[in-house]
């Protein structure tokens, strides 16, 4: 029956064994510096497309019965690499499991794995309904990449992340058994970057679509007075769509603006509902603003809301033809650290002579989804290269002030026992015992080895995704792959981070 089921994809175009069909699944938006290729085996065996849970099971036992690695991939929209293979495999692209159906009357949407959170947006629109939340500036995100990589975006802060608007989902588990649960087991999901199964279909409940949208924007001169107004919003018993941050430089980048937005920290409260309740929110929130609050521009915040899905990327300056793009990295920060990490963000940019911007939205009440980011021309090879320094200093600072990086992808494996808590980071030891005893060691809470012993439960021979999120591998010169200790990674990261200050500032068009 699989090889029946795995012929007539091969004889569909389906699944492929052929270099041209299947080297274009080893990047995402920024591609790996080909240099990394000695260390990694982004290229996989296979690559199939699967148009159903059926499909996805027998290619799940296939891959099993071969030792094959799996890497489940919507559309590759995520910057982390986590949706790319580390040592070969078969790598399951879910864009033929699209389809979006909408129930008007039942105010769900049942849709595939690959279906874009855009198109089903668009869907529910039309039916006077919508889906919250939905991911930032991904034009092409998934529905089941974006559960996978933790489903928090605009829209959050007032219905929830993602998992809770599952009313049912459909998975295939590492031994190709096919699942079906609620919204338990897509929380079982999210946030699991592919390595406990694939997302094949799901069924969220929608809401109304809101009569009126309304942006409620400010401009501050200091970023500590846009972070006290942030904290008083949030204390307000409004239930604002999203609250957005956006850095000095953000607009410059974002929206290609040429200096009409510049030199000021900008905040925006989007609301949405009945047009006679929004005036009454509008005046309480500017109230929570404060006396330092400066009307801000409702065509900016507008202009940004478009941008949510917009692909993010830079024109070609004038030394010859190529695009220059965002390496962009996640983190959770805890509302009131807010100010203290975006001012560590431009500092961390000055000494790594990057052009940077962050941008944030409100998750829940106390924190933010914060994405920074840097520009780089991945002509430069050596320069790109080195400047994966700095996504792992953003992260070393979210850390120090409570937070987190979202996700771990193949750049996030060396923060697996500073994030989870396994055993204290050795460096900080060693700068703890030089110190003195006042500086205490990490304590140890067993959640990196909760995750692995799921991981085990549920993938014993471990070729689900692996290679990342629970630990490293390296397939160097594409040979059998070997673990990497975390410690290791950071190292690596650091020497790229120190190599970056010694490299020039790159020019770019729209400076």
């Amino acid at each position: 029956m699989a090889e029946g089921v795995l012929a007539q994809m091969a004889a569909e175009g389906r699944l492929g064994e052929g270099w041209r069909q299947r080297v274009s699944q080893g990047q995402d938006p920024v591609p790996l510096p080909r240099i990394l290729d000695l260390l990694f085996n982004t290229t996989p065996h296979y690559l199939a497309r699967p148009t159903g849970p059926e499909e996805v099971s027998e290619l799940v036992r296939f891959a099993a019965t071969q030792r094959l690695p799996i890497v489940p991939r919507g559309a590759g929209s995520w910057s982390a690499g986590g949706a790319i293979p580390v040592s070969g495999g078969m790598v399951i692209q879910t864009d033929r499991m699209a389809s979006v159906e909408i129930d008007k009357e039942g105010m769900t949407a049942t849709a595939g794995a690959g279906a874009p959170m855009a198109e089903l947006q668009k869907a529910a629109q039309a039916q006077g309904l919508q889906a919250a939340p939905q991911p930032l500036y991904r034009p092409r995100s998934t529905l089941g990449g974006f559960l996978a990589s933790g489903g928090l975006g605009a829209g959050s802060l007032k219905y929830g992340p993602l998992a809770r608007q599952v009313a049912e989902c459909q998975a295939v588990l590492p031994g190709g058994e096919p699942l079906t649960g609620d919204s338990g087991v897509a929380s079982l999901i999210s946030g699991s970057e592919g390595m406990l199964g694939v997302l094949t279909r799901a069924t969220l409940r929608l809401h109304p679509k809101a009569e009126e949208t309304r942006p409620v924007t400010f401009t501050f001169r200091r970023l500590e007075e846009a972070a006290e107004a942030l904290v008083r919003i949030h204390k307000t018993p409004l239930q604002p769509l999203y609250v957005s941050l956006g850095g000095p430089s953000h607009y410059h980048w974002l929206l290609q603006d040429k200096g009409e937005f510049q030199g000021a920290i900008h905040v925006a409260v989007m609301l949405e509902g009945p047009r006679g309740r929004l005036a009454r929110e509008e005046a309480e929130v500017k109230r929570a603003a404060g006396p330092r609050a400066s009307p801000g521009s409702s065509e900016l915040a507008l202009r940004e809301q478009k941008a949510l899905g917009a692909p993010l990327h830079v024109p070609a300056d004038r030394r010859g033809p190529g695009t220059y793009t965002f390496f962009v990295r996640e983190h959770l920060v805890p509302l009131d650290r807010i100010a203290a990490f975006a001012g560590g963000l431009q500092t961390l940019g000055r000494r790594m002579r990057l052009h940077t911007g962050y941008t944030g939205i409100s998750v829940d009440p106390g924190t933010l989804l914060v994405q920074s980011y840097h520009v780089i021309d991945t002509r430069r090879i050596f320069s790109t290269l080195l400047s994966l320094g700095y996504p792992k200093r953003a992260s070393d600072l979210a850390l120090e002030l409570g937070g987190r990086p979202l996700g771990f992808g193949l750049w996030g494996t060396g923060m697996l026992e500073k994030l989870h808590g396994e055993m204290a980071d050795p460096l900080a030891d060693a700068k703890a015992m030089a110190l003195g005893p006042t500086i205490l060691r990490v304590k140890q809470d067993g959640a990196v080895e909760a995750t692995r012993k799921l991981k085990k439960a549920l993938d014993p021979q471990g070729h689900m995704n692996p290679g990342k999120v629970t630990e490293l591998w390296l397939s160097p010169m594409g040979l059998l792959p070997i673990k990497l200790p975390a410690l290791a990674m950071n190292l690596l990261m650091e020497t790229m981070a120190t190599g970056r200050r010694l490299m020039p500032q790159e020019k770019f068009t729209n400076e």
